[in-house]
């Protein structure tokens, strides 16, 4: 099967096998958790439309560091209220985008950023 893959496409590439990763995703729903929790998948680690929408599919949110991960979420069908943005190198424009989308939650890593954020929102302290 791989040789007839190679022969088709140039290398380097990327497969991915949907089975597996919607049978790990469903290992990790499948735990016995003993308190309210949901799963948020690093887009970091790999960006990719299609695989972002097919854990978006097995109801996982999305972890972003960046408006273009954001971007990616949003447009693989993620709900605002289903992304969380981490990630300390948060620009002005990141945080804006991530405010006009409503998302769930953006962490706040030091006081630089929550004046930046507060200003942006016209808070007053």
């Amino acid at each position: 099967m791989f040789e007839k893959i190679l022969d088709e496409f140039s290398t380097p590439f990327y497969l991915y096998h949907e089975e597996t990763i919607i049978a790990k995703s469903k290992l990790l729903k499948n735990l016995n958790l003993n308190f309210s929790h949901k799963f948020h998948f690093a887009v970091k680690a790999n960006p990719n439309l299609a695989i972002l929408n097919l854990l978006h599919r097995q109801d996982f949110g999305a972890e972003v560091v960046s408006a273009g991960e954001l971007f990616k979420s949003l447009k693989a069908g993620i709900e605002p209220s289903q992304i969380i943005f981490d990630g300390p190198g948060k620009t002005e424009f990141d945080l804006r985008y991530a405010i006009t989308q409503q998302i769930k939650s953006i962490t706040v890593e030091n006081l630089e950023k929550l004046t930046l954020l507060m200003n942006i929102l016209s808070v007053k302290v």
